[in-house]
């Protein structure tokens, strides 16, 4: 499992300098390497893709030169951690960045700092690894101003909601997940906005707003929280319905 939370935050410094390839093969590592563990099986036998088994080796080689160094230090050796936790660190594209519709993109990045033990743990860290690979194929598109892989991101947005809601009382007691449920919800609401679904957008927007209304104590006021509360005064002016196809 350390492994993989290596492999994610690997891919996040890859995210956040831009480098949108060795990202998403490195999150598409993590996310192969997640489920071979839930399967029982060998993560580095069920890696697809070459460059993300090259990460995977260097991420198990460096964590288990960690490992050697700490026992050296400290006996006897740490307990396995009980819970997932994260931080965020933006993403290396300009603060103005925005989708096409005006909305505004929560850029940040999800870091894993532990991962813990139960089903219901790796549901939350499998959660983080669908968000991280969703934001990279979105910043991508906003760098290149263009639109080729919002379907997909938001298919990964979805997966990443569906997994982190299924533990909804495990994550409103982390600050950082409330940050991720919001950052998801956002995303997904910028990109629904620019495909013009603007009822499913709103919708999003509005699970966002109930969110922040219900956690103002657990989150102080800060930039993304006040970018989630714009995002939903732009929503005021959307088109009550969605253009017929």
């Amino acid at each position: 499992m350390n492994a993989v939370m290596k492999m994610n935050n690997m891919g996040a410094e890859c995210l956040r300098t831009e480098h949108y390839a060795q990202a998403l093969a490195t999150f598409k590592g993590a996310i192969q390497g997640m489920r071979a563990l839930q399967r029982g099986e060998e993560m580095n036998k069920s890696l697809e893709d070459p460059q993300a088994n090259r990460f995977y080796k260097f991420a198990a080689s460096s964590i288990q030169e960690g490992e050697n160094e700490q026992e050296k230090e400290q006996q006897p050796q740490n307990q396995p951690q009980q819970t997932t936790a994260l931080h965020f660190k933006p993403c290396a594209i300009p603060s103005s960045s925005a989708s096409t519709g005006g909305t505004m993109v929560y850029r940040n990045v999800a870091i894993a700092d532990s991962v813990g033990q139960s089903e219901e743990e790796h549901s939350r860290f499998s959660a983080i690894l669908f968000y991280n690979m969703a934001l990279a194929y979105q910043t991508h598109d906003l760098t290149q101003g263009q639109n080729e892989y919002l379907s997909r991101s938001l298919n990964l947005y979805n997966m990443a909601k569906d997994l982190l809601f299924s533990t909804v009382d495990d994550y409103e007691q982390d600050v950082g997940f409330y940050r991720l449920a919001m950052g998801i919800l956002n995303n997904m609401g910028t990109i629904l906005f620019d495909l013009s679904n603007f009822d499913k957008a709103v919708a999003c927007f509005d699970q966002v707003k109930v969110i922040l209304k219900g956690c103002q104590q657990n989150i102080p006021t800060c930039d993304p929280c006040n970018a989630f509360r714009l995002n939903s005064l732009v929503m005021l002016g959307a088109p009550t319905h969605s253009p017929a196809a």
